[in-house]
């Protein structure tokens, strides 16, 4: 993709998913069940609530959120000069957590409207797919307060740094990939390896960037 390319995805591509989320809560609001379900337990069965206004337009309102700190935290990053660097990566963060939000916003109207959608199933696959997302963008990213794994130690050391998220890439890749094998056969192990690789991931590379300050010392 060349760079008026992404100049453009970058403007408009938040505006077009914020707008859809916004359009699809409006056309179904009158039909919407109150409450809405907007958690679910691993069986798949809402145990989470709000009333219907919530319900139809919270996630609309956090993707308009997520959308405009994507858009100024840079700015505000000490470590600004570094963005040069990674933008297209940091684009892919932006654009992958807003379209998460937006499936999850698919999912909540679509139960709320009665549709059979396996929740089971779902949730956990668009959890695996943005966590492999991340786990392929961290290695390309450059030191920054703001995306990324971030440590004391990673943000002391540009060589701790690229070590932290290359082994982080590999440990998220690695519980998105069982993520998406739960949910395509969830069940009660599957649930809990799953999940706790999901825990670890991110713990485990919190150790690792610790280690290999010591290492390095």
């Amino acid at each position: 993709m060349d760079q008026a390319s992404e100049m453009t995805m970058r403007k408009w591509y938040p505006l077009v998913a914020v707008a859809a989320a916004l359009a699809m809560s409006l056309a179904v609001y009158s039909r919407l069940s109150d409450p809405v379900a907007i958690h679910w337990g691993w069986d798949g069965q809402p145990n989470g609530w709000v009333g219907k206004p919530f319900g139809a337009f919270l996630m609309p309102c956090l993707m308009i959120g997520f959308a405009v700190l994507f858009r100024v935290l840079p700015a505000a990053d000490p470590r600004k000069g570094n963005y040069e660097k990674f933008w297209s990566s940091y684009d892919l963060i932006a654009f992958a957590v807003l379209t998460f939000c937006f499936a999850i916003h698919c999912v909540s109207l679509g139960t709320a409207l009665g549709f059979p959608i396996p929740v089971n199933r779902v949730v956990p696959g668009l959890v695996g797919a943005l966590f492999i997302c991340l786990g392929n963008v961290f290695p390309r990213l450059r030191s920054n307060w703001w995306v990324g794994i971030r440590t004391p130690w990673s943000l002391s050391s540009d060589e701790n740094w690229a070590r932290t998220q290359r082994v982080g890439g590999y440990l998220f890749v690695a519980a998105g990939v069982l993520l998406l094998a739960d949910a395509a056969a969830p069940g009660h192990w599957m649930n809990r390896i799953s999940l706790g690789a999901a825990i670890a991931g991110p713990l485990c590379t919190v150790v690792f960037s610790y280690a290999a300050s010591l290492n390095a010392e």
